[in-house]
Order: structure tokens, then sequence, then C-alpha cells
């Protein structure tokens, strides 16, 4: 059966209607099918609601892993660093280690050790004076050199030697055969130059027991080798200083008779 809907409110009018009973709206000359009515009405696919726009200054946040490592691992406990080894204590002369001497130490140990040297000194020069008081060391200076004789003989003087100066060798020689020195300074030659006067004067100075210092200029090696033939105990450079002639007879045990060291 075909029965007249209307095509805006789809209401059913009678047949033959030309008007909407309920509307009022024009029927066509149309018809529906009833099992039609039992259809819903097509109706506009339903889209998903937008989300809101986000305003200019909104911010996202969202958690991040609490992994340090690069990649998102497991945190890995790395070891302690190794504690370097403590560098071996440097031993000194003396026999002290610096890792467990303090400088304050330092200092008093070569304060002993320069008390110590003083001490010795001071026993030498009392055992000298005690075994011989009324008796002044004397030396032996040759050198043809008038001056520079005479400034050896001021030095020698002024530590309180009795100074006993030549110009010659074979005068040399004979006080040599007279006396004992304690020292001899020589200014001669180490060749065969003086006929070998100077070379013998040293041994026959060595063999009484007399410190041999040689006074020239610096010797070379060949020559140093003919002084220590010859019996050369000591080399003073010139011009004689009196610190190194100070510094060569305390050093082979001559004592000085006026020491300015000495307490």
């Amino acid at each position: 059966m075909l029965i007249p809907m209307c095509p805006v409110c789809r209401y059913p009018n009678q047949a033959q209607a030309n008007r909407c009973a309920a509307c009022g709206a024009d029927m066509p000359n149309s018809a529906l099918w009833l099992d039609e009515l039992a259809k819903p009405a097509p109706t506009a696919p339903k889209t998903p609601p937008k989300a809101p726009p986000k305003a200019p200054g909104d911010i996202t946040l969202r958690d991040l892993p609490t992994s340090p490592t690069p990649y998102g691992g497991a945190a890995r406990a790395w070891p302690p660093a190794p504690v370097p080894a403590p560098a071996p204590a440097k031993a000194h002369d003396d026999g002290l280690l610096a890792a467990d001497t303090e400088p304050q130490q330092l200092a008093e140990a070569a304060a002993a050790r320069a008390a110590k040297r003083a001490s010795v000194r001071h026993a030498r020069n009392r055992v000298t004076a005690a075994t011989a008081p009324d008796t002044v060391p004397e030396v032996l200076v040759l050198d043809a050199d008038t001056p520079a004789r005479a400034r050896l003989r001021d030095l020698l003087v002024a530590f309180g030697f009795g100074v006993h100066v030549v110009a010659e060798a074979p005068r040399a020689a004979a006080l040599l055969a007279e006396r004992p020195f304690v020292a001899a300074f020589f200014d001669i030659v180490l060749d065969e130059s003086d006929g070998g006067a100077g070379i013998e004067l040293c041994r026959q100075a060595k063999q009484c027991g007399t410190l041999v210092v040689l006074v020239a200029p610096p010797l070379s090696p060949v020559q140093r080798v003919r002084a220590d033939l010859a019996g050369v105990d000591e080399v003073l450079a010139q011009p004689v200083a009196r610190g190194d002639v100070a510094r060569v007879l305390d050093a082979r045990g001559v004592a000085l008779p006026s020491d300015a060291r000495r307490t």
C-alpha cells in the first residue's frame, strides 16, 4: 500500500492529499513504501570532536627517564678512581728521608753536622796546642816572583805561622834538610827545563812529611799527572786567595794557629 508522506516532516497523509495535514507543505505526487518508514532517517556521519587549540603560551610536560646513560639503559655504578701510590721517599746523604722529615728537622740536622765538624777541628787545635804550646808551626814558601812571594807570606803570617820565604830551589832544599815544616808552597816547573830541581824538591818535602802545595797557573792534564808523580798534594791557582789557603790547610788537617773560626 502506498501512503503519501510529507517530504518535509515525513508525516503520513491521506491518499490524494495535496497538502500535508501536519505542516501544510505541498505534497508532491510521490509515495513511499511502508517498509521504508521503519528505516531511520539518514543522519550525517559523526566526526570526533576536535581538541581545543592550544594557547600560544601552553607548555606540555612529560616525564623523562631517570637513567643517566645516554641510551636510557640502567644506571651504571662506576668504581672509584684508584688512589695513586705515594712516591718513594728520597734519602739524603745524612740518612734522613725527605718524606718523613720537616724542613726544620733538616736544618737542625745540617746544623748538627756543622757543629760536629767544628768540634773535631777545635779538638785537633787543642791537641796541637797541648803537645807543643811554645812552638809556632812553620811553613816554607818558594817563589821567584817577589810580589807573589810577599803576598803569600803575608797571608800565612796572618794565620799565625812562622814563614820562611826563598826565591831559589837550592835554598829551599837546604831549609828542608835543617828543620821541619808543616807545609811547603812551591812555585816550580814540573818538566826538565830547570834540570829537574823542582820535581826533586817536591820529593824531598814529601819524604820529610811536609804537605806539598803547588802554586801555579791552571794545569793541563799532562802537568797534573806530572804533579801527582812528583808528590804534590794540593794545587792552588794564582793569584792565591786567603780562603783558598785556609781551605787547603784545613782539608789536609793542618791547624791554623790564629784561626778566626776557633772559639
